[in-house]
C-alpha cells in the first residue's frame, strides 16, 4: 500500500491543523491527529511532528523507543534522538548518535550545513563536559555559537571552560550587519546617515572611557556614554524615541562633563596590568561597533506602525517541527522582510538569488536581538574572567531599553553579589522580582544576599511566596533551603537543596549551597562529594573549589586545604574573604610571611574591609607583633564598635603585654556585646594557634 500523496496539499493541510492543535495547548488532540498522520504518510515530516507531540507531553521514553529502530537520515531526526537519550541518562548512546563511528569525537556529517548543526554542537558540549574533556567541551560550544548566535547555553559554557574571545566569535554577524546598515544608509535620506555619524563619534567617546580604570563600588546604571541606536520601545512604550540632534547635544554635553573628571581619576589610580586592559579595550571597543548597526529612527516607525507589520508576518515561514524538544533552549531568529525582487520570477534568478543571499537585509528587531546577545556576551565574558569595572562599564553603555532587561539585572546583581555589596544585589533583586514578578532566575542569588545580610523576614517571605506560586523550579528549594538555614534547621536545608538537585541535576549552585549545609552537618564526605558534583559541572567555579577547602580544614588536612583554596582564589583574585582563609591556613602552616601577603592582597582591594583588618590584626598577635596588634584593633573599633571578637582579641593582647585592668575591661565589653558567645563561633578554630589559655568568654 502507498502511504504516500502525490498532490501534497493534503500534508499540508493536516500539518496545520496539527499545528493550530499544538498553537493552542491542545496536546491530546494533537498527539492524536499526529499519530493517525504519522501512520497515514509514514513520512520523516509526519514523524517529526508525531515525535514533537510526544515531546510536549514529556513523554521521552515513547520518543527513544519510537527514533531507535528508525534509520535516522534526517538530522533532526537524529538530533532528536540524541535528545531523548541525553534526558534519559544514556550519555553514551548520545554521544555514539552524534558522533562518527571512526572518528574522535567529531560531530557527524548529516549535521553539517543544516539548522540542526548548532544544536548539535551545543548538545556534544554537554556531554564532553560531563566526561571531563573540557577542551572538546569549549570547541564544540564554540562551535555552535560561530554557527548560530543566538545559543546563549553554549555561550555560558565557553566561559566556563575557555577564555576565548567573544568578539571573534560574533564578528562574522557583525560585519554582514554592519555592512547591511551602511548599504541602507546609502539607499535612505538624511536621518539614516545621522544616526550612523552618531556611532562613529561614538568610538572616540569610548576611547575616552577606556583611558579610565573602572572605579567604585556603585552597581547603579549611569547614562550610556555612547547610544548609537535610539531606544525602541518593546517594554516601556511611553518612552518615544528622541530626536536626533537633541541626543547629540546631549552625548557631548556628557562627554564634556565627564573627560576633566575621568582624566583626573586615572591619575590617582594603578596602572592595570597589560592583558586586563588589551582585554578592556576590546570588550569596549566591540560593545561600541555593535551600537553601529542599530535601527534608525525611519526603521524603528516602519517597525511599530500596523501597516508596516501587516507584510512581515505574511513573509515569516513556519517553524520547523520538534524544535520546542527537550530542555535546551532554542532561540530562533527572526526572518528578514521578503523583498519584491525575490517573489518575482526573472530571466536571471540565478544572479538575483546571489545577490540577495549576500545582500541580506535584517529587521529592526533581529538587530536589537543581536545586540543584546553579544552585549550580554561581553558582560558574560568579563564576570568570567572576574573584570568587574569592565563589566559594569559595558552594562553602562548598553542603549537604555536594554538596562532594564532581566538578563542585564541579574549581571548587574551578580556582580554586586560578587563584590560582596549584598544590600546593593538584593535592591537590584527586588527590582528584577517587581519587574518580572513570573521569573524565577536570580532568586537563589536574591536568597543567598538576604542569608548574608541576616534579613529572616524578607527572607522567609520570599520562600513563602516562591513555594506556593513555582514549586517546580529548583531556585525555589535553594530559596526554601537558604531560609532554614538562616533559621539554623540545617537538616531540612539540606532536604530542599536535595529537591533542587531533583529538579535541575545540572544546577551546580544547588550542588553548592547543598554542600555548605551538609559542612553544618559536618557530615564531611557527603559535602566534598557535592562539591565534586559542581565542578563536574563547572570546572571554573571557585565556590567549589573554596568547599573542598572548607571540608579539608574542619577535618585539619592543612596541606590539602591549602591546595583547593589556593585553586580558588586562582581562578577569583577578587575575594577578599579567600585571601584571608588562606592566609589563616599559611599561618597554621608556620609561613607567616606568605601569611601576611595573602592579608596585604586582600587589604589591597578593599583597605576598609573590617574581616581583612581583624585577620591582620589577628596575625600580627600571632607573630607576636603586640605594639602594632594593639593599634590595628584600635583603629578598627573605630570603625566597628559593636563587634565582640575585636575587644575579645584585644583583651588577649592586653593579657599578654601585661595590662590585666584593659584586658579586663575589654572581656568585659566583649561579654556585654555577645554574651552568649555567638559571634565567637566563627573565630572558634583560631584558638588553636594561641599561646595563651582561652578566655572564659570565648569558651
Amino acid at each position: 500500500m502507498d502511504f504516500t500523496d502525490s498532490s501534497g496539499s493534503f500534508c499540508s493541510d493536516t500539518e496545520e491543523v496539527i499545528r493550530e492543535c499544538l498553537n493552542h495547548c491542545s496536546l491530546d488532540d494533537a498527539l492524536f491527529l499526529a499519530e493517525l498522520y504519522y501512520i497515514r504518510v509514514r513520512s520523516s515530516h509526519s514523524l517529526l511532528l508525531y515525535c514533537d507531540c510526544l515531546l510536549r507531553l514529556n513523554r521521552r521514553n515513547e520518543v527513544y523507543n519510537l527514533l531507535r529502530s528508525q534509520a535516522l537520515t534526517n538530522a533532526r531526526l537524529r538530533y532528536l534522538f540524541a535528545k531523548c537519550c541525553f534526558d534519559l541518562n544514556k550519555n553514551d548512546e548520545c554521544f555514539r548518535t552524534l558522533t562518527e563511528k571512526n572518528s574522535e569525537g567529531s560531530l557527524h556529517n548529516i549535521f553539517l550545513g543544516t539548522p540542526s548543526e548548532s544544536f548539535a554542537h551545543s548538545l556534544l558540549s554537554t556531554i564532553q563536559c560531563l566526561s571531563g574533556r573540557y577542551a572538546a567541551a569549549a570547541k564544540e560550544s564554540e562551535s555552535a555559537v560561530r554557527e548560530n548566535n543566538f545559543l546563549w547555553s553554549s555561550i555560558c559554557k565557553i566561559v566556563q571552560f575557555d577564555d576565548h574571545s567573544m568578539d571573534d566569535l560574533f564578528r562574522e554577524m557583525t560585519n554582514k550587519l554592519l555592512s547591511n546598515s551602511t548599504n541602507t544608509a546609502r539607499e535612505t535620506p538624511a536621518p539614516e546617515s545621522n544616526v550612523l555619524d552618531c556611532s562613529k563619534d561614538g568610538t572616540d567617546q569610548v576611547d575616552l572611557a577606556q583611558r579610565s580604570s573602572p572605579g567604585g563600588c556603585s552597581i547603579s546604571r549611569t547614562t550610556p556614554v555612547c547610544t548609537a541606536t535610539p531606544p525602541i520601545p518593546v517594554h516601556a512604550p511611553r518612552k518615544s524615541t528622541r530626536i536626533l540632534e537633541a541626543g547629540e547635544i546631549r552625548r557631548a554635553r556628557l562627554f564634556n562633563q565627564n573627560q576633566d573628571s575621568e582624566n583626573a581619576g586615572s591619575r590617582n589610580r594603578a596602572t592595570p596590568p597589560r592583558m586586563n586592559r588589551v582585554r578592556q579595550q576590546h570588550s569596549l571597543r566591540a560593545i561600541t561597533r555593535i551600537n553601529e548597526m542599530g535601527p534608525s529612527v525611519e526603521i524603528s516607525r516602519t517597525e511599530q506602525s500596523p501597516s508596516s507589520r501587516k507584510p512581515r508576518s505574511d513573509s515569516v515561514t513556519k517553524q520547523p517541527l520538534g524544535s520546542n524538544s527537550g530542555n535546551i533552549r532554542c532561540v530562533t531568529s527572526a526572518v528578514p522582510v521578503a523583498t519584491a525582487a525575490s517573489t518575482c520570477p526573472s530571466p536571471t534568478s540565478s544572479s538575483t538569488n546571489k545577490s540577495d543571499t549576500t545582500e541580506k537585509e535584517y529587521s529592526a528587531v533581529y538587530k536589537d536581538m543581536f545586540l543584546c546577545m553579544k552585549s550580554f556576551a561581553l558582560v558574560e565574558e568579563a564576570i568570567g574572567s572576574y573584570r568587574w569595572g569592565v563589566a559594569k562599564k559595558i552594562l553602562d553603555l548598553v542603549p537604555p531599553w536594554m538596562a532594564d532587561l532581566p538578563a542585564a539585572l541579574h549581571m548587574r546583581a551578580r556582580i554586586a553579589f560578587e563584590l560582596t555589596e549584598y544590600n546593593c544585589a538584593k535592591d537590584i533583586l527586588q527590582k528584577l522580582r517587581k519587574l518580572y514578578p513570573h521569573r524565577t532566575e536570580g532568586m537563589e542569588l536574591l536568597s543567598t544576599a538576604l542569608w548574608h545580610l541576616q534579613d529572616a523576614h524578607e527572607l522567609s517571605s520570599l520562600a513563602q511566596h516562591l513555594t506556593t506560586e513555582a514549586r517546580s523550579r529548583p531556585q525555589t528549594w535553594c530559596v526554601a533551603g537558604n531560609c532554614f538555614s538562616l533559621q539554623r534547621q540545617h537538616a531540612k536545608a539540606v532536604d530542599c537543596m536535595e529537591r533542587a538537585i531533583q529538579l535541575d541535576p545540572y544546577f551546580a549552585y544547588a550542588y553548592t549551597l547543598l554542600g555548605h549545609e551538609l559542612i553544618f552537618q559536618e557530615e564531611y564526605d557527603r559535602a566534598a562529594n557535592a562539591f565534586r558534583r559542581a565542578l563536574e559541572i563547572s570546572p571554573k567555579d571557585y565556590r567549589a573549589w573554596h568547599g573542598l577547602g572548607l571540608v579539608h580544614l574542619r577535618k585539619e588536612q592543612m596541606g590539602l586545604a591549602q591546595v583547593n583554596i589556593s585553586k580558588a582564589v586562582t581562578i577569583n583574585p577578587t575575594n577578599r574573604a579567600m585571601l584571608c582563609q588562606l592566609a589563616q591556613i599559611e599561618q597554621a602552616l608556620n609561613r607567616p610571611e606568605r601569611a601576611m601577603r595573602l592579608i596585604d592582597r586582600a587589604l589591597a582591594l578593599d583597605p576598609d574591609d573590617v574581616a581583612c583588618r581583624y585577620n591582620r590584626a589577628r596575625l600580627l598577635f600571632d607573630t607576636k607583633h603586640n605594639e602594632e596588634c594593639v593599634k590595628e584593633l584600635n583603629e578598627l573599633k573605630e570603625v566597628s564598635p559593636d563587634e565582640a571578637y575585636i575587644y575579645h582579641l584585644l583583651g588577649k593582647v592586653h593579657r599578654r603585654l601585661g595590662n590585666n585592668h584593659l584586658a579586663l575591661l575589654n572581656y568585659s565589653w566583649a561579654t556585654e556585646m555577645d554574651p552568649r558567645g555567638e559571634q565567637m563561633l566563627g573565630h572558634a578554630g583560631e584558638r588553636s594557634y594561641d599561646d595563651d589559655d582561652p578566655s572564659p568568654t570565648a569558651s
